[in-house]
């Protein structure tokens, strides 16, 4: 049966590492000293071991990696010496901190044999030797197109303004309701659409209305708000593009964002300074700007 990714490259290899990284602080726990150290270690490593066989389930459509490294887990058959009244004190000792090296030792091949297997896992997905499931390929794999800009936007016409803006200096402007849904619900069409963009430009509009909801009406009226959408691939935006690659223009007194400190904020003017702002901004961010048409 052959081995197949059900998650994305770079998230398998992601907690793959992390597993690794986890074994090999386990190893950096030995030598133990005595019973209680070994116990904690044992306990440690039954942990790392079970968590370790979940992510491989989880990252694979079938479970043959995951048995492979459930096997490596093998139980310790020494017997503990008891103390006998005819013992030499000695021996005894001799014998305990034996059975505890070769406690730990049994253990700490266990978790050697797994770090093998998660090893030459993780150089076959490096290596692109084990296959990706076509249905959940990254989809950020198409080529990004430098003169394509996606517009975030709520229920103000400023959208109009800003499409004919971009239009202008041949950039094609994207817009969510625009394009079909080919049977998609929102946030596939939305992923789908935004795939191959190179920057986009989030409209922060006073359509919605809020406030904390402890503060008294009187004191603090309601503010102007942009609605959720916008606020949530706001983010979006900031975590595909990176901050350099996502501009917020605001149009009027509105609430900003408190967790996106760092974004390009552009304040919108009836005059158009937010123009050549915005137009520098893209600019700067590599976006391919034609020479202003002539209307």
């Amino acid at each position: 049966m052959e081995t197949v990714l059900s998650v994305r490259r770079e998230e398998a290899q992601q907690r793959i590492e992390k597993q690794i990284e986890e074994g090999n602080r386990l190893l950096s726990m030995i030598p133990l000293q005595n019973e209680d150290e070994v116990e904690g270690f044992i306990q440690k490593k039954e942990k790392w071991h079970g968590v370790t066989c979940w992510v491989l389930k989880s990252i694979f459509t079938n479970d043959a990696e995951e048995k492979k490294f459930d096997n490596t887990k093998t139980m310790f058959l020494g017997s503990k010496p008891s103390l006998s009244p005819f013992a030499d004190a000695n021996s005894f000792s001799y014998m305990q901190q034996k059975y505890i090296v070769d406690k730990v030792n049994h253990y700490r091949a266990n978790i050697g044999a797994g770090l093998n297997i998660l090893s030459t896992l993780l150089e076959a997905i490096n290596e692109s030797l084990i296959r990706q499931e076509a249905d959940i390929m990254p989809i950020n794999s198409k080529k990004v197109c430098k003169n394509k800009v996606f517009i975030v936007h709520g229920h103000d016409t400023l959208r109009h303004e800003v499409e004919a803006f971009l239009r202008k200096y041949s950039l094609i402007p994207v817009f969510l309701d625009d394009q079909v849904s080919k049977g998609q619900t929102i946030i596939e069409k939305f992923e789908a659409y935004s795939a191959d963009v190179g920057y986009a430009i989030v409209l922060l509009t006073p359509d919605d209305e809020g406030r904390k909801k402890t503060i008294v009406e009187d004191t603090f009226p309601l503010q102007a708000r942009a609605r959720q959408n916008v606020i949530l691939e706001l983010g979006y935006f900031i975590g595909k593009l990176g901050r350099s690659n996502v501009a917020g223009l605001i149009k009027g007194e509105i609430e900003k964002p408190s967790d996106y400190a760092g974004v390009m904020y552009i304040s919108y003017d009836e005059l158009g300074a937010w123009k050549s702002k915005l137009k520098n901004e893209m600019s700067a961010a590599g976006i391919q700007i034609s020479e202003e048409k002539v209307a």
